[in-house]
């Protein structure tokens, strides 16, 4: 097998130097994945001193049967080179260094009372095949001269994606109410032998891949941005569209046409429930569909309950909802307001502008949700992940079992 990269347990990322091509995308490039050309910096030094200026386009789809025309052309050695980088018009080597920086989760033991214990490194790099240098850091337990191999009793994690699952397991408290050893043993339960990163859990999709390798691959440059690196940026961009939505018709006036509307027969508070049980796909589009709805979205103390919910990933817009100053600002459209956070945070292929780092942000929520079952005791272990479950299926057809006893074993 030789060497091989181990990745983050929390967002699936590499602890190596990534590989950034050293000019902008060729034309060939843009026609070969069936994209539209965005405007682009002259060169990979020029969007260094830019790209934080930006503003939040993505690159579209472009004609399909233009990216059809291009695949079938000879793929030469520089499409080769630019399909395995990143775009220096969307990231540069200096946004994605913090990636380097490595920290290990491992057992120890309390100084004082000899129990076992979780303990967290200092700041460290990985080598090759698993072997990792840390320095002692701030954590009495931690033992320096202990041997550290990755997934092999210890965990490796960046400190940005450790500070979201804090928050995630232990809300205000963060990584200070961090159970450590609760978190070793969840880890533990969550990764199978000769792993490379947690294989029971799903890094998104799109996500990272876990291959032998890192593969800088194009497209993805959002699951490498920092995840809370534009964090003052896009406060000030929904903060700038909160002023500008402004709704067309007022609440009263549409509770005034809803007429036959069912939702309108029950009472407030239930209403305010049911909605808070729906995803925000499936709310906005109830809400096309009952007026009565779209009277409740357009209420702020609505959002304020709802989005601690369904968006905790989005600190800006909950900084905004929490505001008391903003107040001032009468007839926003707040389901408007949503919706476009929503669109504009999706993890999705060839993003760019600052938005990228909220969307990698809320991939790593995700990723950290799926632990708190199991870290709060809730689960005893985690549900089999797909290529575990097939191979019980297929060891269960040999062994002329139904399908519907893995379910049940």
């Amino acid at each position: 097998m030789g060497s091989w990269d181990c990745y983050c347990a929390i967002c699936g990322g590499p602890f190596c130097t990534l590989s950034v091509a050293q000019k902008p995308r060729s034309q060939r490039f843009f026609r070969r994945h069936g994209l539209s050309q965005p405007q682009s910096s002259s060169s990979a030094h020029a969007n260094q001193s830019t790209e934080d200026d930006r503003g939040d386009a993505t690159a579209e789809t472009g004609n399909n049967g233009a990216a059809d025309a291009a695949s079938i052309e000879k793929i030469t050695a520089e499409d080769e080179l630019e399909d395995g980088s990143y775009d220096p018009d969307v990231i540069s080597s200096r946004k994605t260094a913090w990636l380097e920086d490595l920290h290990i989760l491992m057992k120890g033991e309390d100084e004082e009372t000899g129990e076992e214990v979780g303990c967290v490194s200092g700041v460290g790099r990985y080598y090759d095949s698993a072997q990792v240098d840390v320095d002692k850091g701030d954590d009495p337990n931690f033992d320096p001269q202990a041997e550290i191999v990755a997934y092999d009793g210890s965990f490796p994690f960046h400190w940005p994606c450790f500070e979201i699952l804090g928050t995630v397991l232990e809300g205000k408290a963060g990584i200070n109410g961090l159970n450590k050893l609760k978190l070793y043993t969840t880890m533990r339960a969550a990764h199978p032998m000769f792993a490379s990163r947690l294989n029971k859990l799903d890094y998104g999709n799109p996500g990272p891949a876990c291959d032998q390798w890192w593969f800088s691959e194009a497209g993805k440059e959002f699951v490498v941005i920092h995840p809370t690196a534009t964090l003052k940026k896009t406060t000030a961009l929904i903060r700038d569209r909160w002023m500008k939505c402004t709704q067309v018709v007022s609440p009263s006036d549409r509770l005034r046409r809803a007429g036959a509307d069912i939702f309108q027969r029950l009472p407030l508070e239930l209403l305010a429930k049911t909605c808070n049980m729906l995803t925000p796909e499936s709310l906005f589009q109830l809400a096309l569909a009952s007026p009565t709805i779209d009277a409740l979205v357009e209420d702020k103390p609505f959002w304020k309950q709802y989005l601690p919910i369904h968006m905790p990933w989005s600190f800006e817009l909950l900084s905004l909802f929490d505001d008391e100053s903003q107040t001032f600002f009468h007839n926003v459209d707040y389901k408007s307001l949503v919706r476009w956070v929503d669109q504009e945070t999706t993890p999705r292929l060839w993003m760019r502008g600052p938005f990228m780092s909220i969307a990698n942000r809320r991939r790593i929520w995700h990723v950290c949700e799926q632990m708190e079952p199991v870290y709060s005791g809730r689960l005893r272990r985690f549900p089999l992940s797909e290529e575990e479950r097939r191979r019980s299926e297929l060891m269960m057809a040999r062994m002329g079992l139904p399908p519907r006893q893995l379910q049940n074993s």
